[in-house]
């Protein structure tokens, strides 16, 4: 077991000691319940408890061996050592009992997958963490991952490469049955090209959290909504423009989606304005940062909100202006004094503003 592992499973045990001793007048450890250990084991990695606990007496193992005690495995990056061993003596005999897998690094996890395969056997799995994986291994991966029940989280970290084929990942990824959060990451992705046409007689993802970690248009972003009707919670780093031409797109129906966060707007408002109108009848809650002066118009915002966003309750607004930028395209006085009008008072939004030295920053957010 590590040292930081060990310093863990030293203070549990040693503030459980305490409350034995002090409010229940015992310090024997074999007083608490099974219940009270399977809480302790929710803390700690799978692997660790098998080789802190196993063969300690007739007990613990027979806690170790029912099959009530769920067990999450966490592989962090300086563990491939290790790897092999964990599949062959815990992983493997108990993976039935497995209900989250965490790998990270891509070394750990081509090692991991050479020792072990993820198949409909891991009946209880339900979220699964692949940090730093080519997007060729991926594929293979998820076509396997569509046969768990209840995979219900999959958190990707894609590592660098020049290309990246969004577009058949998503697909592998909309058709898992039992998924309801979805985070992929990219990192310094130099193109992504997302399409993924409707298939007749496809079925929708149950997706209903979409966090799309890296730069993409509104012409890509849009292609993924499509296939998630479900979906109540959006999360895009950057939103990015193009040279493209648009064609007609189909209509979107996102009758659950309540919160938008978009981390990056680097969209000019006109077309921030027709995305929002597609996606925005239910939205309950809005996070919008941008560097763009064109989103500095309180009537515009007035407007779009009022008419179609009419069931917002939280807007959280930051425009970060650089100093230069603002010499040429200074906002007008009267504009942003209208911030402060009735309209964003009676909804408890209040507007502020800050001057630095090398930004101006328009900010507004909800009474705290």
């Amino acid at each position: 077991m590590s040292k930081s592992k060990n310093v863990e499973v030293s203070l549990i045990f040693n503030n459980l000691s305490l409350i034995l001793k002090f409010d229940l007048g015992s310090t024997c450890l074999e007083d608490l319940s099974n219940e009270l250990f399977y809480e302790i084991f929710d803390y700690l990695d799978g692997c660790h408890i098998h080789q802190s606990f196993s063969n300690l007496n007739s007990r613990f193992q027979h806690l170790l061996t029912d099959s009530l005690l769920p067990l999450k495995i966490n592989f962090p990056s300086k563990s491939n050592s290790t790897v092999e061993h964990r599949c062959r003596h815990v992983i493997i005999p108990n993976k039935h009992r497995i209900i989250s897998l965490h790998l990270h690094e891509h070394s750990l996890i081509r090692s991991f997958f050479d020792h072990c395969t993820i198949d409909s056997s891991f009946t209880r799995l339900q979220s699964v963490i692949l940090n730093g994986i080519s997007a060729f291994k991926l594929m293979t991966i998820l076509f396997y991952l569509n046969s768990l029940p209840q995979l219900s989280s999959l958190n990707i970290l894609l590592e660098e490469e020049y290309y990246y084929n969004l577009s058949d990942i998503y697909r592998l990824i909309f058709q898992l049955s039992s998924l309801k959060y979805s985070k992929v990451s990219v990192l310094d992705c130099e193109e992504s090209d997302i399409f993924i046409p409707m298939s007749i007689n496809e079925k929708p993802s149950p997706i209903e959290h979409l966090v799309i970690n890296f730069a993409c248009t509104v012409k890509e972003i849009t292609s993924l909504l499509q296939h998630t009707p479900h979906l109540r919670r959006l999360t895009c780093e950057r939103l990015v423009e193009t040279d493209e031409i648009y064609e007609k797109e189909a209509p979107l129906t996102l009758s659950h989606l309540t919160n938008v966060t978009i981390d990056d707007c680097e969209i000019g408002f006109d077309e921030f304005d027709m995305f929002i109108k597609k996606i925005s009848s239910e939205l309950r809650l809005l996070r919008l940062k941008t560097s763009s002066p064109s989103y500095l118009d309180s009537k515009r915002w007035k407007q779009l909100i009022k008419k179609h966003i009419p069931h917002l309750h939280e807007f959280h607004f930051d425009c970060h202006v650089d100093a230069e930028v603002l010499l040429d395209t200074t906002p007008d006085p009267e504009t942003i004094i209208q911030f402060t009008s009735l309209f964003w008072m009676e909804r408890n939004w209040f507007f502020e503003f800050k001057d630095t030295v090398d930004e101006c920053v328009y900010s507004i957010h909800p009474a705290k």
